[in-house]
């Protein structure tokens, strides 16, 4: 969804840049499945952020999927 993408704050990418290397054993938490939730409601929430995510996504040369979905939405 383009507003987790862009201005929600739903993370869905985890780059490590190499850093893994750095990293411990194995913990319980790499068995632990986590899942995040973004509500936004048709008012306030989404009005407010979506320029904001229009703008970056056209930035990130995502205007076919992004930017264009996020204007549907409108």
């Amino acid at each position: 969804m383009p507003a987790g993408d862009y201005f929600l704050g739903v993370n869905h990418v985890l780059p490590t840049g190499g850093t893994v290397r750095f990293g411990s054993a194995l913990t319980v938490e790499d068995f632990v499945r986590r899942i995040s939730f973004a509500h936004v409601s048709r008012g306030g929430d989404f009005q407010s952020g979506v320029g904001s995510g229009i703008t970056l996504a056209r930035a990130e040369g995502m205007e076919g999927g992004h930017a264009r979905s996020l204007e549907a939405r409108l």
